[in-house]
């Protein structure tokens, strides 16, 4: 019985991990690495106002994603939100 408990302890603690490093730690790093890698890749301002990553859904949704002309006034490309799915089955289709 005590290995089935420390199986049962050893699923919580990663459940806890999964959910506290996709809810919190990601998205901060997620926006940062992709603000400067598209800014610097297109050669144009990009940004993002918030990420929201679900682990359990294997979703993202980027909030408020802009990309300015190359002078920095207008907005060459604007989305209120985009919503990433990247369970299996929609990687398989």
């Amino acid at each position: 019985m005590r290995w089935l408990r420390n199986i049962v302890i050893g699923l919580a603690v990663f459940l806890v991990l999964v959910a506290v490093i996709g809810f919190f730690v990601v998205p901060p790093i997620a926006k940062h690495y992709l603000v400067k890698g598209l800014s610097e890749q297109l050669g144009r301002q990009v940004s993002i106002a918030d990420i929201d990553v679900n682990p359990f859904a294997m979703t993202v949704l980027i909030k408020d994603f802009k990309v300015m002309e190359p002078s920095g006034a207008p907005v060459f490309i604007a989305l209120d939100a985009l919503l990433v799915n990247a369970e299996y089955r929609s990687i398989l289709r």
